[in-house]
């Protein structure tokens, strides 16, 4: 079977479009003269268990806080948090594990894979069974 031209110049194309695209996602940004500090910052949200206190610690990075927390589960202090709690934290961070927290927010909502079900019809209840080992 013989190949198609226009299969293989499209490809190409495609294969163009995005090593450009990434380069153009390189570099940038600013700083001033005589600043000391290297290292890259990136803007954004970070997803994830809290690992260690002194500041909050997700992902591996370390945020320093403000101390307050948005919840709707009555939690409003950093220092009502505990370990394995997912908070999603924007903010900053650099390279070196280190971020500054904009906003906390902790949902107490349960994700993960189901394992089992079960429903009582006569007593109108249901049992779920999540992350079962």
């Amino acid at each position: 079977m013989k190949r198609n031209g226009l299969s293989k110049a499209i490809k190409l194309v495609m294969a163009g479009a995005l090593v450009g695209g990434l380069a153009a996602c390189g570099g940038g940004g600013s700083g001033s003269s005589g600043s000391a500090d290297t290292s890259a910052s990136s803007q954004g949200t970070s997803v994830g268990a809290v690992t260690g206190f002194g500041s909050v610690y997700v992902n591996g990075t370390r945020f320093t806080t403000d101390g307050r927390v948005d919840s709707d589960d009555g939690l409003e202090r950093e220092d009502q948090l505990d370990k394995g709690m997912i908070l999603k934290v924007k903010g900053s961070w650099d390279d070196r594990g280190e971020g500054r927290a904009d906003d906390i927010s902790y949902d107490d909502t349960l994700r993960g894979p189901l394992t089992a079900a079960s429903w009582d019809a006569s007593a109108n209840t249901g049992q779920l069974e999540m992350l079962a080992r």
